[in-house]
């Protein structure tokens, strides 16, 4: 054997204990997060049988994947003008053709909750999904699942505390932001004529109660009913500031729209603020974020900074500076790879779920399908096409018809 010989097996040996050392460490970061994560909420996983449980993690892996295969490929739910993809359907997409050790010793739930929930007529906790996660949840491991919906899967969360929920919605461990389509339109700082802007539905919740606690402050705010998503944006993109109060979750998509465009979004909380990467970024630099007993004094705030162009400049420019990062889907995916793959680089952080699990008490399948009353009647008929063509999971789940 040649000396070139012997020095490419010593590289190539050298290469496969690098890689290795490299999955070990990010195997050990992984289940430190898991573990720390399911703590928080009072679930304690047994490390010990975790590090040694490759085989027996890849077969509920595999049984996982099968149990909830009639959870996927169904029809996406669409709303205000957006067909998706949603945050749930773009996770399955990117990630359900990674390895399963990438996610050791996390199991993912790759199921599509929220347009499962608005297509099945059946209310409250539905016997399908609890059939599904009941023929796979191992108690042993942990779980990860990532949700759209408002009121997140708090009933699933309740009986099978092993599951960390990723959720944009507002309830679960891990706060990710609520994205419908992207926005991009100019952000030229000097051309935002609009000081403040609320366009939506204003008899949701307790909103026009908190906008006019806002109005005290002399604040200029231009009201606009919801309309079609370009003139949506195009009036987005002139506004300094977006009222941004939350919605039936802990927070609303006019947030990240605001923070897309480069306009300062005023964020109201009920019970408990839902904000992605707390633990890195400084909200403060780029948002008012206030409890609803405090809008009033946001709305002084505000228009203080309104008179401030030094400091209105610079909370615009942070704005900016975190939307490809972190205000877009490829950003919240990248942050969700980095768990997996250099923990240290995530973004993401996990908390105690909030007690009370939705601001209005509903459960994932006990809401009206909010879309189908907003949407044109094309729309309607397109969705009762899917439904048609969708009418079955299995044998014993019936699809409501769109009203």
């Amino acid at each position: 054997m040649d000396v070139c010989s012997v020095w490419l097996i010593i590289c190539l040996l050298i290469s496969s204990t690098v890689h290795a050392l490299g999955q070990i460490s990010s195997t050990k970061a992984v289940l430190n997060w898991t573990t720390a994560c399911l703590g928080q909420a009072g679930v304690a996983m047994d490390r010990a049988f975790l590090r040694d449980s490759q085989a027996e993690y890849l077969e509920i892996y595999a049984k996982t994947l099968k149990a909830t295969e009639k959870l996927r490929n169904l029809p996406v739910h669409f709303y205000r003008g957006y067909f998706g993809p949603w945050v749930e359907n773009i996770f399955i997409e990117r990630f359900m053709s990674k390895p399963p050790l990438y996610f050791f010793p996390l199991i993912p739930l790759f199921i599509q909750w929220t347009d499962y929930s608005r297509l099945v007529h059946r209310m409250k906790t539905d016997p399908a999904l609890i059939r599904a996660l009941n023929m796979s949840i191992d108690s042993r491991f942990p779980y990860l699942a990532v949700s759209q919906h408002d009121c997140g899967i708090h009933q699933f969360m309740k009986l099978f505390p092993n599951i960390i929920v990723m959720s944009a919605g507002g309830n679960g461990h891990v706060p990710i932001p609520l994205l419908k389509k992207v926005m991009s339109m100019p952000m030229d700082p000097e051309k935002r004529t609009i000081e403040v802007l609320f366009q939506g539905n204003i008899r949701n919740g307790p909103r026009q109660e908190l906008l006019n606690k806002f109005l005290r402050s002399g604040a200029q705010v231009l009201q606009k009913a919801p309309g079609k998503l370009e003139d949506y944006a195009a009036v987005l993109a002139q506004s300094a500031f977006t009222f941004a109060p939350f919605g039936v979750g802990r927070t609303s998509f006019r947030m990240y729209e605001a923070l897309q465009s480069g306009s300062i979004p005023i964020y109201i909380y009920n019970d408990v603020p839902w904000l992605p990467y707390q633990s890195r970024l400084d909200w403060s630099e780029f948002a008012f974020v206030c409890s609803q007993s405090d809008v009033e004094s946001a709305g002084w705030q505000v228009l203080k900074a309104v008179h401030n162009a030094t400091r209105l400049h610079a909370m615009q420019h942070a704005a900016r500076k975190w939307v490809q990062s972190h205000w877009t889907y490829d950003g919240v995916m990248q942050h969700i790879d980095y768990l997996f793959t250099d923990t240290d680089r995530s973004d993401l952080y996990c908390e105690r779920p909030p007690d009370q699990w939705c601001i209005y008490g509903l459960s994932i399948f006990e809401q009206e399908n909010v879309a189908y009353k907003l949407a044109d009647r094309e729309a309607i008929k397109l969705n009762k096409t899917r439904l048609v063509q969708h009418a079955e999971l299995d044998g014993r789940v019936t699809f409501g018809e769109a009203k």
